[in-house]
């Protein structure tokens, strides 16, 4: 979305939900920032990587999804490929990676590291549903 698309949105929002947008990029620093020329947005920044495999007793496993969530929130998800392989990019950060398959007990890693521009391998291994 493009600087007019947003400004576009903005207005076409009522008054309430306009003073809401309103206080949530004041009270985030790098919004507030961002939006003002002083500094970059988060999405700006180098990231660093998770990497790794999906599987089930040895057996790969394609369709995973795999959830970051920093602070309860979604920091970023994908789908493990054909062969059970995903790749996500984050903010430096703590972090929970949540394995998610129909068929399969949900699997966490709690409490995960990234480091800027680093790449870390973290495996995962889902437990079928019997």
């Amino acid at each position: 979305m493009n600087a007019e698309q947003i400004t576009n949105a903005i207005k076409c929002l009522d008054k309430t939900s306009r003073q809401d947008l309103s206080k949530r990029i004041r009270s985030d620093a790098n919004a507030w920032n961002g939006i003002n020329g002083m500094g970059t947005m988060p999405e700006d920044l180098p990231k660093g990587k998770f990497q790794g495999l999906v599987k089930c007793d040895e057996k790969l496993l394609s369709g995973v999804q795999v959830v970051a969530r920093q602070g309860g929130d979604i920091a970023n998800q994908t789908v493990t490929d054909s062969k059970g392989f995903y790749s996500l990019d984050l903010n430096s950060g703590k972090y929970d990676i949540v394995f998610v398959n129909s068929g399969y007990y949900d699997t966490l890693v709690a409490g995960q590291t990234v480091i800027t521009e680093n790449l870390l391998t973290l495996n995962g291994e889902m437990t079928k549903i019997r």
